[in-house]
C-alpha cells in the first residue's frame, strides 16, 4: 500500500480510495467488547538481579533466546478477515481500553488476509533509522497529523517477536520455540501478499550474528573499549582472521552481543525461555539486560510514600497486612486480613512504607555554580530549577530514586536529618545533558567514602 496527499486528502495510490478515519466511534470498553476484541496486556520483562544467575543464562546452552531490546513502542496486533487493528499497552482514559492506534497506521490497518483471521501477534513499532521520540510523537498526534508525519519521516513499522493467537487458536500455552514458528509462518503469509511493514526481530538460542560498522571501529581505537566491552572485544579478535573492518560480518556469543548492542547505542537485550509460555503481567520468562551507568548524586530531600495500597493482592481475595481506620488515618493495623474483612472493621490497605512510616523515595542533585545555573535556566526556559543549599553549596535536584533495601529504607527514615547531604550511588541508562536528569534511576549504594563537593554538575553530565 502506497499513501500520497492530494487536495488535503491522503490517497491509496493502488486502490485510489481516500483514507479517513474508521475505528473513531469506538469510545468505551463495551464497544470493543461488542465487536469481539480481545483484551490482551502485553507480557513484560523483569531483570535478573542475580549476577550469578544472569551469566548462567547468557551461557550459549542455557536454554534463553537472545533479543536486541528494542527502543520504541509496545503494541499488539489484530488481524480480521478484511483489515487488521493495533492496540498499545497503555489503558485509555476515555475509553478504558487498550489505546487504539488503527487510524493512525492505515499502512497496517488495511491487510486484508482472511487466512490470518484470529491472528494475535505481539511486537515492537519503530520508524526505521528513526529515533524512538519519533514514533511515540507520532502516535500522540491526531490521525491525519501522524499520517502526515510519516510521509515526512517514514511509515512506522513493527518488529514481532511473540504471538498468542494463531488463526484464531489461543497459542498462549506453548512453548515459546514453538510459538516462535508459528510467527514465522504469519510473517512469511504478510510478506507473500506484499506487506513488508512487520517482520521478524532476529533471536537465537547461541551465537548471534553481528556486523561490524564503521562507528564500531572508532569506538574500538579508544583505550576504554577494551575496559567498557571486554568480551565484544575479545571475540572479535579471536574470531577474526584479518584486522576488522568495516562491514566484517562474525558470530557471537549472547554476553558479546550485548556489549555490541550497547556500544552502538541501543538499551540491551532480552533473554526468553525457549520453555516459556506466555502470561499477561511481568515475568521471568522475560529478562531485561539493560545498559547502565552509575552516577553519584547527593540527598537532598525525600518523597513522601504512597498512602493508598492498590495491588492485586486484594483484589484477587488475598490478605494485605497493614491498614488504617478509614476515619483516623492515624492509627495503623497491622493485621492480615481481606478487603472484605477490613471493610466490615472500617479498615483501608495502605502499603508497607506508609503504615511504617518509612520515606517513598530519595530526592537526590548535584552541585552547580552560579554561571552553571544560568545556562540551565536558558536550555530549559519552561522549568524552574529546584536548588537547595547544603554546607554553602548550591545544589541541583536533577531526580528521585527509590529501590532500597527495607533496611537501608528503614535506617534513612529514621535519621532523615543525618543523611541529607550525603552521596549515593545511583545506576542508570545515560543522563539528559540538558537537565541533568538520569534516565531510569535506581539506587545502589550510600558512599561513605565521598563528600557532597565531589559530586559536580560537570562531571555529572559527562563533559
Amino acid at each position: 500500500m502506497k499513501i500520497i496527499k492530494q487536495n488535503n486528502n491522503f490517497i491509496n495510490e493502488v486502490t485510489g480510495e481516500i483514507i479517513e478515519p474508521k475505528f473513531s466511534h469506538f469510545t468505551s470498553k463495551q464497544d470493543y467488547l461488542d465487536a469481539g476484541i480481545k483484551p490482551i496486556e502485553p507480557m513484560t520483562a523483569q531483570e535478573e538481579k542475580k549476577e550469578e544467575k544472569l551469566e548462567q543464562i547468557l551461557q550459549s546452552n542455557s536454554g534463553y533466546y537472545v533479543e536486541e531490546k528494542l527502543d520504541g513502542t509496545r503494541a499488539t496486533i489484530h488481524f480480521f478477515k478484511d483489515h487488521a487493528r493495533v492496540f498499545s499497552r497503555r489503558i485509555s482514559k476515555k475509553t478504558g481500553w487498550y489505546v487504539e492506534n488503527t487510524d493512525l497506521l492505515p499502512h497496517i490497518r488495511e491487510i486484508a488476509i482472511p487466512e490470518l483471521e484470529g491472528t494475535i501477534i505481539d511486537g515492537e513499532m519503530y520508524i526505521p533509522d528513526r529515533p524512538f521520540k519519533d514514533v511515540s510523537s507520532t502516535l500522540n498526534c491526531l490521525w491525519d497529523k501522524a499520517i502526515d508525519r510519516q510521509l515526512e519521516l517514514g511509515f512506522i513499522h513493527l518488529k514481532a517477536f511473540d504471538i498468542l493467537y494463531y488463526k484464531g487458536i489461543n497459542i498462549k500455552q506453548m512453548p515459546l520455540w514453538k510459538r516462535k514458528q508459528y510467527l514465522h509462518d504469519v510473517v512469511e503469509i504478510l510478506k507473500s501478499n506484499g506487506m513488508y511493514f512487520i517482520d521478524e526481530i532476529k533471536y537465537s538460542d547461541d551465537k548471534m550474528k553481528i556486523k561490524v560498522t564503521t562507528k564500531l571501529i572508532k569506538l574500538m581505537n579508544k583505550d576504554s573499549f577494551n575496559e567498557k566491552y571486554p568480551t565484544l572485544a575479545k571475540e572479535i579478535y579471536s574470531n577474526s582472521k584479518v584486522p576488522p573492518f568495516a562491514g566484517l560480518e562474525l558470530l557471537v556469543s549472547k554476553k558479546a552481543y550485548y556489549e555490541y548492542i550497547v556500544a552502538l547505542g541501543g538499551e540491551g537485550v532480552i533473554l526468553k525461555n525457549k520453555e516459556g509460555k506466555y502470561y499477561h503481567k511481568r515475568t521471568k520468562e522475560y529478562i531485561k539486560v539493560k545498559k547502565f551507568d552509575t552516577w553519584d548524586c547527593v540527598i537532598i530531600d525525600y518523597v513522601e510514600p504512597t498512602m493508598l495500597y492498590e495491588g492485586k493482592t486484594l483484589k484477587e481475595g488475598g490478605t494485605w497486612d497493614y491498614w488504617v481506620d478509614a476515619e483516623d488515618d492515624s492509627l495503623v493495623v497491622h493485621k492480615s486480613l481481606t478487603l472484605k474483612q477490613a471493610d466490615d472493621e472500617g479498615l483501608i490497605p495502605v502499603t508497607k512504607f506508609y503504615a511504617n512510616d518509612w520515606i517513598g523515595a530519595i530526592k537526590y542533585g548535584v552541585v552547580i555554580t552560579d554561571e552553571e545555573l544560568e545556562e540551565w535556566k536558558k536550555k530549559n526556559p519552561k522549568e524552574k530549577p529546584e536548588v537547595v543549599v547544603i554546607d554553602d553549596y548550591k545544589i541541583l535536584c536533577v531526580g528521585e530514586t527509590s529501590g532500597m533495601t527495607e533496611e537501608i529504607r528503614e535506617k534513612i527514615s529514621n535519621n532523615k536529618e543525618e543523611y541529607l547531604g550525603k552521596v549515593i550511588e545511583v545506576k542508570a541508562q545515560e543522563v539528559i545533558k540538558k537537565t541533568g536528569k538520569l534516565r531510569h534511576p535506581q539506587f545502589l549504594r550510600i558512599r561513605e567514602d565521598k563528600d557532597l563537593s565531589q559530586c559536580i554538575w560537570k562531571d555529572h553530565i559527562r563533559e
